[in-house]
């Protein structure tokens, strides 16, 4: 890992404990990557685990240099050539755990087309004024196991996107931020899905959004079986939030007539402050309804002023005792 693929990262008290990257290759070209087992075969995610592998290599990461435990074996990359801090690709049976990350130039730790992955006790700080400066992005993996991390950054503390199925992230402290994301999906009309995401016992402190599904019109695909739960609050701008219209360009972005799907998505036990008076806002499209929306004992109040929740063009339905009480626009 040369000095070009850490400019301007710090990255200290640092070992990254990794098994073998597994390539598949099949007549000469790579077999499907990440490849685990199917839906039917996978374990709920309230009792997710790593199985067990071989004893783990290790790679040292010191002086933006990396070097193998054995000196005559090739260095192992944990970086590509991008402007990531840190990015793992095709791996399986990855942990990456006791890490000090501070300001890269973009994301802070990338993992691609991986399977069986724990990111565990990562300290990750950026401005928060930084842009794409996401702490932990997830893209085309599974079984990913996030825990016991504090993200500071100026962008997601964490993102979800598409290829992601059976992820896991608890115990993360995010502030400040743009809060915990799925998304975005869907972006110049392409075909998204993230399934079977669990977010539980984060703490979200001055952040601009608090746990958020975010999608692009004209997309197709889908986002279900996303659950946020045990979730504390602390002066969030939009504490919770889905927008199918999300739009991130400079041009506007015109009405389409498909979009990604987002279906059974759970709030539970969700609490704390609103630094806005809109605190829940689910915008949905109107060609693709948002549809099995549950709130359970979600309850957030302004700090100084009355807060409310609204959505348009989706099916809640609430359980238990939620404050502010939603409204809806069909």
């Amino acid at each position: 890992m040369g000095p070009k693929m850490l400019h301007l990262s710090s990255i200290t008290t640092i070992s990254i404990f990794f098994y073998m990257f597994v390539l598949h290759v099949v007549d000469g070209t790579y077999g499907p990557e990440a490849e685990g087992p199917t839906t039917a075969e996978s374990s709920d995610l309230d009792e997710l685990q790593l199985s067990p592998a071989p004893s783990p290599r290790i790679v040292y990461v010191d002086d933006y240099r990396a070097r193998a435990d054995d000196a005559g074996d090739h260095t192992e990359r944990a970086s590509a050539g991008n402007l990531q801090a840190l990015y793992f690709r095709r791996c399986t049976h990855l942990v990456v755990e006791g890490l000090r990350i501070r300001d890269s130039m973009q994301m802070h730790v990338a993992i691609a087309y991986s399977w069986k992955v724990h990111v565990s006790r990562l300290l990750i700080a950026a401005p928060a004024w930084s842009p794409n400066t996401d702490g932990i992005h997830v893209s085309n993996s599974r079984e990913v196991l996030i825990s016991d991390c504090i993200i500071s950054t100026g962008d997601d503390c964490i993102s979800i996107v598409t290829g992601s199925m059976f992820v896991q992230a608890t115990g993360i402290f995010c502030g400040p931020g743009h809060g915990i994301s799925i998304g975005s999906l869907g972006a110049n009309k392409s075909w998204a899905h993230v399934s079977d995401v669990l977010v539980e016992r984060a703490t979200l402190v001055g952040t601009t959004n608090g746990v958020r599904i975010k999608t692009w019109q004209g997309g197709g695909g889908f986002a279900e079986r996303i659950t946020f739960q045990d979730i504390s609050m602390h002066n969030v701008t939009n504490p919770v939030i889905i927008d199918q219209n999300y739009c991130d360009s400079k041009s506007p972005c015109h009405e389409q007539g498909s979009a990604v799907a987002i279906n059974n998505i759970r709030y539970r036990n969700i609490r704390g402050t609103s630094s806005s008076r809109l605190a829940i806002s689910f915008v949905c499209s109107n060609s693709v309804h948002c549809d099995g929306i549950v709130m359970q004992d979600v309850s957030l109040v302004g700090e100084g002023t009355y807060v409310s929740c609204y959505y348009m063009n989706a099916r809640v339905l609430e359980l238990g005792y939620n404050f502010p009480y939603c409204r809806a626009e069909m």
